[in-house]
């Protein structure tokens, strides 16, 4: 589409891709692993992902759109369809926004001087500190294993440091596109409970203390997924050529620089929804 910029008494006219067909692929993702640590961007996507309200603040504003918009790139095959506002200019103006009941990202400079509800995530980036993300059913712990195992052979630093991260290595091409399919291929797993919890429910088995204790406290996590809109949206445009074109580049940008795309199917345990996609991209 085409749009027109005036300036002064000139114009000026540009075309803008429609957003399905902009590449994520560009945006550089290794600023987000000098800012955050592992268990740092697991609890925000966990929130992302269960559409919480999430405001994250610093000082140095500049850090707020690239980290904000990565984040959101990494939970691919989902997509956030909810207020994203990586800068706030002031957050004081906005305590009616702010205290209704609807999912949203917000960046700001500092926190407001009245008090956030309880269900606001707030991270605070210059502190270090992350306030209301303990109220957050866990992720499945096997799938967090394999990620965290991965993600350390591709970026130790990111895994290494428990508390920061110090400094990190620009990342090549290829080094960028493995870390965006591992990421990738750990959303689809958690499709993939996705589909058991559905399974199950098919079956009248209610969220009761027995399957909870036979599924472990990932049924609490898988359960509330389940019912966002961000999952029931997925459902609905999963068959649209659009949903998987950003991994299609992934997969080949890793074939360019010989990487071992085989190898792909090994970053996580066995499942026929892994399986189909990649069959399907790889043609």
């Amino acid at each position: 589409r085409s749009s027109t910029l005036a300036l002064h008494t000139k114009s000026l006219e540009f075309q803008i891709s429609p957003v399905a067909e902009m590449s994520t692929v560009d945006m550089p993702i290794s600023h987000l692993f000098e800012q955050l640590n592992f268990c740092e961007i697991l609890d925000i996507l966990t929130g992302i992902l269960l559409e919480r309200r999430i405001v994250i603040i610093s000082r140095d504003i500049s850090v707020l759109t690239p980290m904000l918009r990565s984040l959101c790139s990494l939970i691919k095959p989902f997509e956030w369809k909810h207020v994203l506002i990586p800068v706030l200019p002031e957050m004081e103006a906005y305590s009616a926004f702010m205290s209704a009941p609807l999912p949203f990202i917000m960046g700001a400079s500092s926190l407001p001087l009245y008090t956030l509800g309880p269900d606001v995530l707030v991270f605070n980036y210059d502190e270090r500190v992350r306030s209301g993300f303990d109220s957050l059913p866990p992720l499945p712990r096997n799938l967090v294993d394999h990620l965290r195992r991965w993600l350390k052979m591709l970026v130790p630093q990111l895994v290494d440091h428990a508390t920061h991260v110090l400094s990190a290595q620009p990342l090549t091409a290829l080094t960028s596109a493995q870390v965006r399919l591992t990421f990738f291929h750990f959303m689809v797993e958690i499709l993939f409970r996705c589909q058991e919890h559905l399974e199950r429910s098919e079956f009248h088995i209610s969220l009761s203390k027995k399957v909870v204790t036979a599924w472990g406290e990932e049924c609490h996590f898988v359960a509330e997924l389940t019912a966002t809109q961000l999952f029931q949206t997925y459902c609905i445009e999963a068959d649209k050529p659009t949903t998987h074109g950003v991994v299609k580049e992934f997969l080949g940008i890793v074939r360019d620089n010989n990487g071992l795309i085989p190898s792909v199917k090994s970053f996580f345990c066995k499942s026929r929804m892994l399986d189909e996609t990649l069959i399907v991209l790889e043609k």
